[in-house]
C-alpha cells in the first residue's frame, strides 16, 4: 500500500512540476521573447517540451549532503517537499519576471 502512495505521489509531483514550469515558462516567453524578439508565442505544452530539453541538457546531480538528507525522510514527505520546491522556485521566477516586465513596459 505504501508503494502505491509513493507511485501516486510521484505522478502527482511529475504532473504538477510539468504544468507549473510549463505555465511559468510560457508567461516568461510571452513577456520577453515575444515582445523583444518578435517570435511566436509558446503554449504551455510547448513550454513543457522546451523545459524538458533544457533540463536534459543542463542536468546536474545532487551533492552528497542533499542525498543523505533525503534518505532520512519518508518517500511521501520527499515528494511533498519536491512539489513545494517546484512551486516556490517557479513562483519566484514568475515574480522576478513580472518585476522586470514592469521596467520594460515603462520604456
Amino acid at each position: 500500500m505504501k508503494a502505491l502512495f509513493v507511485v501516486i505521489g510521484f505522478i502527482v509531483w511529475l504532473v504538477t512540476a510539468s504544468l507549473v514550469r510549463g505555465y511559468i515558462l510560457s508567461k516568461l516567453w510571452l513577456w520577453f521573447a515575444v515582445s523583444q524578439f518578435k517570435v511566436a508565442e509558446l503554449s504551455v505544452v510547448g513550454a513543457i517540451g522546451l523545459s524538458l530539453i533544457v533540463g536534459m541538457l543542463t542536468y546536474r546531480s545532487e551533492d552528497k549532503k542533499k542525498q543523505e538528507d533525503r534518505k532520512e525522510r519518508t518517500p511521501l514527505s520527499t515528494i511533498g517537499i519536491a512539489v513545494f520546491e517546484v512551486c516556490l522556485s517557479s513562483g519566484m521566477f514568475l515574480l522576478l519576471g513580472w518585476i522586470v516586465k514592469q521596467f520594460l513596459v515603462q520604456q
